[in-house]
C-alpha cells in the first residue's frame, strides 16, 4: 500500500506543541504538507502562555525540510481562533486540514470543580473545536475542499481525577456529528470526523496532580 501524502496541502493543528498535537503535525510536515502549529503553550490546566513550545516543533519540522509556521492564538476566544485560521491563510492562501486537537485540565474531581474551572475547559476543547472551524468553514465551502478532525478522548468513558474533560471531550463529539450533516448537506467536498485517541501527555501529569 502506497503512502498517503499531503503534499500541496495546508494544514493547521492546534495544541501542537506537544503530546499527540505535535506528532500530527510531524507527520503531515514529512508526507508534504505546510503546517501551522498552534499551541499557547501554557501547562496542562491551561494556565500561562509561551511561543517556544510550537516554535520547538516547527524547529523540529524545518530541521527536515519542512514548511512550517509557529502560532500561539488562543481557541479559547473568537479572536484568537480567527488570528490561527487568518495566519495560515495569510501565509499559504488555502487551509484543507484541519485539526482540533487543543484541550485542557483544569477542573478536578466534583467535590472541588469550580463553575470557573468547569466553563475554561469547555472552552478549550469544545468552544475550541467550534471557533476554530467556524472561522475556517466558509473558506472550506469556497474551494469546495475540507477534511476536518477533532480530537475526542477514550475519557468519555470517565476518568478518575476529572469531570469537566470527559464532559468538554464528548462535545466534540456532538459537534462533529453535526458538521458532518452540515458537510453532507452543501454537497461540498468536505469530510468531518472525530477520533478517541488515549496517551500519556501534558495533560495526563497535570490531571493525576489534580
Amino acid at each position: 500500500m502506497s503512502e498517503m501524502r499531503f503534499d500541496g496541502k495546508v494544514a493547521v493543528v492546534t495544541g501542537a506543541g506537544g503530546g499527540l498535537g505535535r506528532e500530527y503535525a510531524l507527520l503531515l510536515a514529512k508526507r508534504g504538507a505546510k503546517v501551522l502549529v498552534n499551541d499557547l503553550g501554557s501547562d496542562g490546566g491551561g494556565r500561562g502562555a509561551n511561543t517556544a513550545m510550537a516554535q520547538a516543533v516547527v524547529d523540529e519540522i524545518r530541521a527536515f525540510g519542512g514548511i512550517t509556521l509557529a502560532n500561539g492564538d488562543s481557541v479559547a476566544t473568537t479572536a484568537g481562533a480567527d488570528a490561527i485560521v487568518q495566519q495560515a491563510l495569510d501565509a499559504w492562501g488555502r487551509i484543507d486540514i484541519l485539526i482540533n486537537n487543543a484541550g485542557v485540565v483544569r477542573g478536578g474531581n466534583l467535590a472541588t470543580l469550580t463553575d470557573d474551572d468547569y466553563e475554561f475547559d469547555m472552552a478549550i476543547a469544545s468552544g475550541g473545536t467550534m471557533r476554530v472551524t467556524r472561522a475556517i468553514w466558509p473558506r472550506l465551502l469556497e474551494q469546495d475542499y475540507g477534511r476536518i478532525v477533532n480530537v475526542s478522548s477514550g475519557s468519555v468513558f470517565g476518568m478518575g481525577a476529572g469531570i469537566s474533560y470527559p464532559a468538554t471531550k464528548a462535545a466534540v463529539i456532538g459537534i462533529t456529528r453535526g458538521l458532518a450533516v452540515a458537510a453532507l448537506m452543501s454537497g461540498k467536498n468536505i469530510k468531518c470526523n472525530v477520533i478517541m485517541p488515549i496517551a500519556y501527555s501534558r495533560l495526563s501529569r497535570f490531571s493525576r496532580r489534580q
